[in-house]
């Protein structure tokens, strides 16, 4: 298998419509390479072919560039989950969550 680098980039990076998230996901597996891209159900949609054995942890790595300038670097386990998770890092959609959870309980 050819390996995948994911390059987490909020605002310069590839925003996936839901109908193409297994297209290029799959294209990926396919012929590896280097995706930039700008949503978190992408990651999801990676994470659950990580889970399902289609892509192998050691194949694949994940970068984010945080605020600070910082490069980060994260490793998939066999179930998808990540190593490390930091604030600023494909959480958008946890904060929009939060806030829907505690609706009313202000």
């Amino acid at each position: 298998m050819n390996k995948i680098t994911l390059i987490y980039d909020p605002v310069n990076g590839v925003a996936l419509r839901d109908g193409e998230l297994d297209l290029v996901a799959s294209k990926l597996v396919e012929t590896g390479g280097e995706f930039i891209f700008a949503n978190e159900v992408f990651l999801d949609s990676i994470r659950v072919l990580v889970k399902r054995g289609i892509i192998k942890p050691k194949n694949i790595e994940v970068r984010w560039t945080n605020p600070k300038g910082v490069l980060i670097g994260f490793n998939f386990n066999k179930f998808g989950i990540l190593d490390y998770w930091p604030k600023g890092f494909c959480d958008k959609r946890d904060g929009y969550l939060n806030e829907l959870i505690n609706w009313g309980k202000e």
